[in-house]
């Protein structure tokens, strides 16, 4: 293990490196029945959760299922497909708010937000800033959920 020293106020101590890797592995595309839904569910919420058996049933249904595409895009259509608005306390609109809400990737910010709401724990990174034509875009850089 390595450590590496701290001073603090004249006198030094050592602590451990805390190292976090991610591995991002292949989506398991087995045989799924009851037995291994009920045991990828009661995993995932489980008092140490492992989700990541429910992650791969995820995938494989959204993307192989019509029924579950269908759904969803409808679902996410109505969402994206919305008249937003920002408004103050008084109704008059926030200029600035709305650039943001008219940007180029808005739509996929809110399509991966939409989508935490099933996947359950996301982590996402958006991105705000003025592109070469000085228009506001967000770039949302979404941590890859099955690892």
């Amino acid at each position: 293990m390595t450590k590496v020293k701290i001073a603090r106020g004249g006198e030094t101590s050592e602590k451990p490196i805390t190292v976090q890797n991610i591995t991002v592995r292949p989506i398991s595309r087995q045989k799924t029945d009851i037995t291994n839904w009920r045991n990828a569910t009661r995993s995932a919420e489980a008092h140490v959760p492992r989700r990541v058996t429910l992650y791969d049933l995820y995938e494989d249904i959204t993307t192989t299922d019509a029924q579950v595409i269908s759904v969803w895009s409808k679902r996410v259509d109505a969402v994206t497909s919305a008249d937003w608005l920002f408004t103050d306390r008084e109704g008059n609109p926030v200029d600035e708010i709305n650039q943001l809400i008219d940007c180029i990737g808005f739509n996929t910010l809110v399509t991966e937000i939409l989508n935490s709401k099933s996947w359950g724990y996301s982590m996402l990174e958006p991105a705000f800033f003025l592109n070469a034509n000085e228009m506001y875009e967000v770039k949302p850089n979404l941590v890859p959920r099955n690892t």
